[in-house]
């Protein structure tokens, strides 16, 4: 049986420190990605800030706990 693995894509910016480590980490891994550079498209930036809140959104609604550590 095969695994069926999610789609993972990451929006990041060539200068993010963070987003290079994640698709370091990805890559060593073998979890294929799609890379998205935020700093060429504004659209991309749009979905990616709404990506966040949605997930916050989604998180909360859960009961999780977002940003506590």
């Amino acid at each position: 049986m095969v695994k069926k693995q999610n789609k993972v894509v990451i929006y990041s910016t060539p200068t993010c420190p963070h987003c290079v480590a994640v698709k370091a980490f990805f890559k060593e891994k073998g979890v294929k990605f799609k890379d998205i550079d935020v700093s060429k498209s504004a659209k991309a930036a749009k979905e990616a800030v709404q990506g966040v809140f949605k997930a916050i959104e989604d998180a909360l609604k859960k009961g999780d706990k977002v940003g506590v550590t």
